[in-house]
């Protein structure tokens, strides 16, 4: 997994250079974002809490006028506390009491844009993001504690819009849905994928 996507990203990163050196203008968006994470479906189930503590970073190359291609890196932090719960990973190990439960997603991936119109003070557009995830999970009940940690591969399609500000700089807005290929075993609750929805808001400057 990690190579595959080692070569992913190493070949958009490639791609963007080549194609940003083709004019004078503007052509690459270095962004830093704040990350805010909704889980759905089944895991929301097991933390049913949006994660406020995320950030986002990415870079992002014109290789056309209306098309980007990129990179991006995050990560967002999930915690429930669960009174009363009962956590039984295998037949032979049952505990009950206040549960509480963390997991730490870091997506790594490559994305392709397309901006939509020309004005050139604002620019929304449609993006798909492929990559992984390095997921960590850390669940405890009174003085026993589960832990475990896996790559999986992710999915992100994307929406969001591009306001150029002066003095070489942005405002950024996005917002996705993000569906990964980890599987945990939480006891009786075992998740084949994660499913979030996210926003992210940010400042860029081009380069």
């Amino acid at each position: 997994m990690k190579k595959y996507l080692l070569i992913l990203v190493l070949t958009v990163l490639s791609v963007g250079v080549a194609g940003a050196q083709k004019s004078k203008a503007p052509r690459q968006y270095y962004t830093a974002a704040w990350s805010v994470s909704l889980p759905v479906f089944d895991y929301s189930d097991y933390i049913p809490s949006v994660s406020v503590n995320g950030a986002v970073f990415q870079i992002q190359f014109l290789v056309q006028e209306n098309i980007s291609v990129g990179v991006s890196f995050g990560w967002n932090t999930y915690y429930s506390e669960v009174p009363n719960t009962l956590y039984s990973p295998s037949p032979e190990i049952a505990v009950s009491g206040t549960g509480y439960r963390y997991l730490h997603a870091m997506p790594l991936k490559a994305s392709v844009n397309y901006f939509f119109g020309t004005t050139p003070k604002f620019k929304p557009y449609i993006g798909l993001g492929l990559g992984a995830a390095y997921m960590t999970e850390h669940a405890a009940v009174q003085q026993v504690h589960f832990r475990d940690a896996q790559w999986g591969f992710l999915a992100a399609p994307e929406i969001g819009v591009f306001i150029p500000l002066p003095y070489r700089l942005g405002i950024h807005f996005s917002a996705n849905y993000t569906v990964s290929l980890n599987t945990f075993n939480f006891g009786k609750i075992q998740l084949n994928s994660i499913h979030t929805v996210g926003l992210a808001a940010g400042i860029s400057y081009l380069l």
